[in-house]
This record gives C-alpha cells, sequence and structure tokens, in this order.
C-alpha cells in the first residue's frame, strides 16, 4: 500500500487563489466587505484569465457583445495565445461565486463537514468568454437564462470530445511562468472538467496529454461526474449549470474522481475516493 503524491511540496500555494475576505469561502458564502473588488488577472504568453466588475451597461447585449469580441481580438489571438477567460459581472458577490475556492493552510473537508462552507448563488448575472485553440464563446446567465454567442470557430470552447470522451471545462486555475522543463519556464495550468462518467485512467492519460500539448503548459487535470472543485482550489460548481446547489457541500465530499499530473511529474493519473488535503496531495492505494 503506497501513496502517490502528484505534485512537489510547494505547489499547494503556487497555485491558490485568495483574493477576498469572505466569511466563508469564495463560492459559497457573502463578502465581509462589500466594497473591495475581487477583480484579478494573470497573463503570460499561452495563459491569460482576468475577473473584472462591469459597470451595468456593459452587461446589456449588443454592449457585451462589442466587449467579447474585443477581448477575442485583443487577447485570444496573441502570437503563442493558448487558452484565454475573461469573467464579468456588475455583482462583486456573482463574480466572487464564479472564482476559485480556497482555504490557505486548512484541510478543506474539514471546513466543509463543519459547515463552514455554504453554497449560496443566488440568482447570478454573470458573463465569461473562453478561448481555447481556434474556438472562442460568450457564456451568459442571468438568473435562471442561459445564452451562448459563438465569436470564433463551430463549437462552445468549453466543451470538449476527448478520446470518445465529452468533456466540459468547468474552470481553470493559471499559474504562470511556476515550474520548468529543462531550466525552461513553463506555465502551470489546472484543468477542472465535468464529464457524464469517469473514463479508464488509460483514456484519462491520453485526455491529459492531449490537453497539456495543446495549451503548451504543464497540465494538471480533474475529472468529476459533478462541478464541484473545491477540493482542489477550483471553482465550488459551475455557474452555468442549470441548477444551482444550494447549502451545505458535505456530500460531494469524497466521491470517486480521476486527477493527472503533468507529464513534467510522471503523467500519473489516478481515481481517487478520499477526500485530499488540498490540491498538492491526491492519493489512491496500489
Amino acid at each position: 500500500m503506497g501513496r502517490q503524491i502528484l505534485t512537489t511540496s510547494n505547489m499547494n500555494r503556487h497555485l491558490r487563489f485568495s483574493l477576498i475576505p469572505l466569511m466563508c469561502g469564495l463560492a459559497g458564502c457573502w463578502l465581509v466587505n462589500s466594497s473591495q473588488d475581487p477583480s484579478y488577472s494573470y497573463e503570460s504568453v499561452t495563459l491569460y484569465d482576468s475577473a473584472k466588475l462591469a459597470q451595468p451597461g456593459d452587461m446589456e447585449g449588443p454592449r457585451l457583445l462589442a466587449l467579447s469580441q474585443n477581448f477575442v481580438d485583443q487577447e485570444c489571438h496573441k502570437p503563442g495565445r493558448r487558452l484565454a477567460r475573461l469573467t464579468l459581472s456588475v455583482s462583486r458577490l456573482d463574480l466572487s461565486n464564479a472564482m476559485n475556492v480556497s482555504f490557505p493552510e486548512a484541510d478543506p473537508a474539514e471546513i466543509i463537514r463543519d459547515g463552514s462552507f455554504r453554497m449560496h448563488f443566488r440568482s447570478p448575472e454573470i458573463a465569461q468568454v473562453w478561448c481555447l485553440g481556434d474556438q472562442a464563446t460568450t457564456i451568459v446567465r442571468r438568473s435562471d437564462s442561459i445564452k451562448r454567442h459563438q465569436l470564433a470557430g463551430e463549437r462552445d470552447a468549453r466543451e470538449l470530445a476527448l478520446e470518445g470522451v465529452k468533456l466540459t471545462l468547468v474552470g481553470i486555475n493559471l499559474n504562470p511562468g511556476w515550474g520548468s522543463v529543462s531550466g525552461r519556464a513553463l506555465d502551470t495550468t489546472w484543468f477542472y472538467a465535468r464529464t457524464a462518467k469517469l473514463p479508464e485512467l488509460s483514456v484519462a492519460r491520453s485526455i491529459h496529454r492531449q490537453l497539456e500539448e495543446s495549451t503548451r503548459t504543464n497540465a494538471f487535470l480533474v475529472l468529476r461526474t459533478d462541478s464541484f472543485f473545491v477540493e482542489y482550489d477550483g471553482p465550488a460548481w459551475d455557474i452555468f449549470e442549470q441548477s444551482l446547489p444550494e447549502g451545505s457541500a458535505a456530500e460531494f465530499l469524497g466521491k470517486p474522481h480521476i486527477v493527472c499530473g503533468p507529464k513534467s511529474a510522471g503523467g500519473v493519473c489516478l481515481e481517487v475516493t478520499s477526500p485530499p488535503r488540498g490540491p498538492a496531495e491526491a492519493w489512491a492505494r496500489k
């Protein structure tokens, strides 16, 4: 019986987003200081991820589509750019609810079980622009209404079909320039993806390899059949999923899922059935 550690000792902190003070977590509570701006921006040659508070008029149909197209033209089409995302909302809470969740120096499972973390999405008004490869899509949610607008390519940039497995990219966690291969700085990306059924590990390895090669990053991949990625510093839920959970997240702990590490760390994929202590620790028994 052994433990497989997927990451290096410092990965936990290098990939964590701790952006604003909340009563419990980034995706299920409320802001302690509602005047604080939760916006952020991460950028490198290959990666771009930004969340911004929008002006009320920016969320109107024609204006939003114009902003989305401008983002595609200015950021997605930059030379070497492989992956880009922009999140917009006029609400600080809605913007925070779409972000990654982290519990610095704490065990997420314990916090979730004792009820300190609860999900509360209300009726969000939010938009995201996703660019992956040649595909670019704007997704807009206004309460229960969800609409998609294709800006480039022919399919939703979040929807992938790899090795016969359909995936929805729920979120990403970017860390530009962390890690290296043969002394060359390499961006690190966590991909959080939902699928209807977990694939075989050999298939998961192939999916992971294709994601890593297409984005030219040090890639981690978490595959789940739901949209709960808090245990890996990811989003609490897919804010564009029609049904949003409310209250305790304890029911999602320990559900089987797959975690794949980067090629530079062996490219190992594991099925995990025990809640890990954050993204730096995922284990399975051999």
